[in-house]
């Protein structure tokens, strides 16, 4: 990349368009990444596609769209569609998905670095060049490797497990399954030898006008999805014609939202030359039934003879009848326990329920009286008054004598002034 690179920043479509005229005879490959603003509501749909990014040689265009609706910049869609350019980048599967379903934009010649970097990395050890030049067909077992291990060793986690013999792809760069991903950080650290700067950036809101640390982080992506891929085609240059990896398997063509084989999808050149007409749509998958994922990682196994091995079915038999018969016995006092609990509450239930005593703490107070911080009081609710008629009680023979003592001879009024007698009431008060 030359040292003379500049970052076009747009928020306006016709700003855009001015920026992108730079590539109307551009035919080399571009970095190409997008970014959207996140959404943290589980359940939620994406939000649309906020930022382009696209990277030359000379210049990396962010194409902030977000700020364009409804229109699209007619320059970058041309772009995009144009089958001549390729555009590189890691997993960009869904995001050119993504681009049709919120922009309505088709992209072709798409090239994923993580599926070309394995193809062209095994297709290297293969013949062993390159990196892999000086790597034997097949490496020799070390003597210590064939000796077993000792028989007297009766304790697991003394005994030694062979190592596993080593093999020639242990050398390679990238092992494992074709479908597994590898990121762009790890594609720039084994080629360039430099980290790219990850953090809180990736999740910040990418349809605000743009901070100076976003910008930073979005061309440095769409650089690093440039310099990868160029790299990797001089890698594939050194390969034999009939060796290569053909287009693929690593390359398709999105459009209106479906993944398409490329353009002469058995072409062993890369993306770009030779282009023919396309003659009919393909689906695309991700295979390639020439790579070879390599020995996949022995399961480490506990050595024991056979002695030993009986032993231990033995002493676990053992342990199984103990632990079986506490089960046993642990089930039978359960169903105990659980019986008397349910006996007790059957008796509870069946039982009337008590009547609160209305002084339990008060009771050698005689009955119609309460009782107040000590002191009794009279309750006049529970005691019966006989009628009384002018002082007088119906159905009762008294004498003048008793009428007289009892100060109730005179006006009628007199049965008021007992009910209202000041000092009889005072008297019930203190006792």
């Amino acid at each position: 990349m030359s040292a003379h690179h500049s970052t076009l920043y747009s928020t306006k479509a016709p700003l855009a368009d001015a920026h992108l005229t730079v590539l109307n005879s551009y035919n080399a490959h571009l970095g190409f990444d997008i970014e959207w603003r996140p959404n943290f509501v589980a359940g939620r749909p994406q939000n649309p596609v906020a930022l382009v990014q696209l990277a030359s040689d000379k210049h990396t265009f962010l194409v902030q769209v977000s700020g364009m609706r409804p229109r699209f910049p007619h320059t970058l869609q041309q772009i995009l569609e144009n089958p001549v350019i390729p555009k590189a980048g890691v997993g960009i599967q869904e995001d050119v998905k993504k681009l049709w379903n919120d922009c309505g934009v088709s992209v072709a010649s798409c090239v994923d670095l993580s599926l070309f970097a394995r193809s062209v990395d095994y297709a290297l050890f293969a013949q062993r060049l390159g990196p892999y030049k000086n790597v034997p067909l097949k490496l020799e077992t070390p003597p210590e490797t064939t000796q077993a291990a000792p028989e007297s060793s009766s304790d697991p986690s003394t005994s030694t497990t062979p190592p596993v013999p080593p093999s020639p792809h242990d050398f390679r760069l990238f092992k494992g399954r074709y479908r597994d991903p590898i990121g762009l950080a790890r594609l720039v650290k084994a080629y360039h030898n430099r980290e790219l700067t990850k953090g809180k950036i990736t999740r910040s809101n990418w349809e605000a006008p743009l901070s100076r640390q976003q910008i930073e982080y979005a061309a440095e992506d769409a650089r690093a999805g440039y310099t990868v891929y160029e790299h990797l085609l001089a890698l594939f240059f050194t390969l034999p014609e009939d060796k290569r990896p053909k287009r693929r398997y690593y390359a398709f063509d999105c459009i209106q939202g479906e993944l398409y084989l490329p353009l002469d999808p058995d072409s062993r050149e890369p993306l770009g030359h030779h282009t023919v007409t396309r003659v009919s749509l393909v689906k695309w998958s991700m295979q390639n039934p020439e790579y070879d994922a390599g020995p996949m990682p022995v399961k480490k196994k506990k050595e024991d003879n056979s002695k030993d091995k009986g032993k231990e079915k033995g002493n676990q038999n053992e342990e199984g009848i103990a632990e079986k018969d506490e089960d046993k016995e642990r089930e039978k006092k359960d169903e105990k326990d659980e019986k008397n609990r349910n006996s007790a509450e059957n008796t509870l239930r069946s039982r009337p329920p008590k009547r609160r005593k209305r002084h339990p703490a008060n009771s050698d107070i005689p009955n119609g009286t309460s009782s107040i911080n000590g002191t009794a009081r009279i309750s006049f609710r529970n005691v019966r008054r006989p009628p009384v008629s002018g002082g007088v009680k119906l159905g009762s023979a008294q004498s003048p004598q008793e009428l007289s003592h009892d100060g109730m001879m005179g006006s009628g009024g007199g049965g008021s002034r007992h009910r209202n007698n000041p000092s009889h009431g005072q008297g019930s008060k203190r006792a």
